[in-house]
């Protein structure tokens, strides 16, 4: 591969460049396409008190990736974690290149107060995690994907819904979708239970709880539809949620 790295320029990226970017995104991992409305919606559904800056990475001209380096509010933590991206397509992603990126945004996250960096990698991508090894990054924790094919699984699928619907009845727990749901205060409640769950998860990082208007914006992610959107309720409270959400253009279909 050609190094490109001398012909790499940053400017800051605007929402049109979200479409290139998740090209880019895209092109490096066809196996996990990369949606740009739901990009698009990403770069916009932000807490007003988190700092993310992003810049469009060109090549003669063009949109090949973006570097981005975020953190929270520094008067909500004790130590200032920050996190920094870099997507470039495959056909300039060498290593004289993504060293170039780094440098500029490690430096751009810096300058902002960032006393630990952090960023990810997939496990596969064995040109990206050396070099980090190489910068001085370790290994802090590791996230797991699953696949289910509902095609090869629905026999098995179809007796546990029956056998877990039949023990939600017997503990007096409905399932229903948002869209069917009329309780006044059931955003308010969504929040509070997204909140407890995320305080469920572990980590290596400060909690930092998002705000409700940052919450309330994950409804307009253009993969979410409110029939899709099922919570378990007992009682009066909210005690599960789950959803499926449909990329509109190109991806997978993912739950959670």
């Amino acid at each position: 591969m050609p190094d490109l790295s001398a012909e790499l320029t940053l400017r800051p990226a605007t929402i049109d460049d979200a479409e290139a970017v998740a090209d880019a995104a895209t092109a490096l991992w066809p196996d996990d396409p990369t949606d740009p409305l739901i990009l698009r919606h990403h770069w916009l559904a932000r807490d007003t008190g988190d700092v993310v800056q992003r810049f469009a990475v060109l090549a003669g001209g063009r949109v090949v990736g973006a570097c981005t380096q975020a953190h929270s509010d520094w008067a909500k933590v004790e130590t200032r974690y920050g996190r920094v991206e870099v997507i470039l397509r495959p056909d300039v992603r060498s290593e004289a290149a993504l060293t170039w990126a780094f440098d500029r945004i490690e430096d751009r996250s810096r300058e902002d107060g960032t006393e630990i960096l952090r960023t990810w990698g997939r496990d596969d991508d064995s040109q990206l995690l050396d070099l980090l090894a190489r910068r001085g990054y370790r290994v802090d924790r590791r996230q797991r994907y699953w696949e289910l094919d509902l095609a090869a699984s629905r026999e098995r699928v179809l007796q546990e819904t029956n056998v877990a619907r039949a023990r939600m009845a017997a503990q007096g727990v409905r399932l229903l979708t948002l869209a069917d749901d009329e309780h006044p205060d059931r955003y308010r409640q969504l929040y509070e239970l997204d909140a407890e769950g995320d305080q469920d998860v572990p980590s290596t990082v400060p909690y930092v709880p998002q705000s409700f208007d940052a919450f309330m914006k994950w409804f307009d992610d253009p993969a979410l539809h409110p029939d899709r959107l099922w919570i378990a309720r007992e009682g009066d409270r909210i005690v599960g949620l789950s959803v499926l959400a449909y990329p509109p253009i190109r991806g997978h279909v993912a739950t959670q």
